[in-house]
């Protein structure tokens, strides 16, 4: 008996011009957008006093990712802005175990402003491909199980 079927599978061809031209080009513009909202809605709730732990983990994820960035030679004057923003999420954390809520203290707005402004236009200036591998890599640093 012979075969009925004359159907041959074809490769999945992958357009490897296009995938190095995405990865070299800068962030869309919407997803640029939709992770400056979350970090405005973080400041926003920070500021009127009604930040939870997920705020304070936004802040957190921000600062690590942009003092990678950092580290690789894009926007070394956020080392600073990150040591600071660091001090005050573990003020954060160790209010909010105490009390069960974050609170506010003198200057963490304003450093958290001044980082989120600022990782704002780093992430402008950098690839895709540099910003994510930044993110997985701060990912790693702080403990979180990556697949990639």
């Amino acid at each position: 008996m012979r075969k009925r079927s004359t159907y041959r599978p074809k490769d999945v061809r992958l357009d490897a011009v296009q995938h190095a031209i995405a990865g070299a080009g800068v962030m869309h513009v919407s997803l640029q957008n939709r992770l400056q909202v979350v970090e405005i809605r973080a400041l926003d709730a920070f500021k009127e006093g009604t930040a939870t732990d997920e705020q304070v983990e936004v802040f957190a994820g921000v600062c690590f990712v942009a003092e990678m960035l950092a580290k690789e030679r894009q926007g070394l004057e956020l080392l600073e802005v990150c040591k600071r923003a660091e001090a005050a999420v573990e003020q954060c954390r160790r209010r909010f175990s105490e009390h069960g809520k974050v609170g506010r203290a003198a200057g963490e707005y304003e450093t958290f402003a001044e980082l989120c402004e600022l990782h704002s236009l780093q992430r402008k200036s950098v690839s895709q491909a540099q910003y994510e591998q930044a993110m997985l890599s701060a990912m790693r640093a702080a403990g979180m199980e990556v697949s990639a």
